[in-house]
């Protein structure tokens, strides 16, 4: 095997290693959540109807988390007059469809 060879090896299994990885941080984000797409979760800010969900890695949480992109929504759960988008946090979420919950972090 000549350097060449090596180096190139040793990258390829860097990419497979990144991708595993990746891939390993969304189903862990996905399997900790029970919000589903359409629940309305309510933040800080306010409430949201979940239309799409990424995962993310937050720099002051140890483990993955998702990202809920939402459409702005009343208390009760009716849209707004003005169509305001915005995304939530899952560590910021403090009631899913009215119900309180609890998100665990892992620092």
């Amino acid at each position: 095997m000549t350097r060449e060879e090596f180096d190139k090896r040793k990258t390829a299994i860097n990419v497979e290693y990144e991708r595993m990885k990746q891939d390993l941080y969304v189903k862990f984000a996905f399997e900790n959540s029970t919000v589903e797409v359409d629940d309305i979760v309510e933040d800080h800010i306010g409430c949201g109807r979940v239309l799409k969900m990424k995962a993310t890695f937050a720099s002051f949480d140890k483990y993955p988390s998702l990202i809920y992109e939402c459409i702005e929504v009343k208390k009760d759960g009716t849209p707004k007059k003005k169509d305001a988008f915005r995304q939530v946090y899952q560590v910021n979420v403090k009631k899913v469809n009215g119900k309180p919950v609890n998100y665990e972090k892992h620092e």
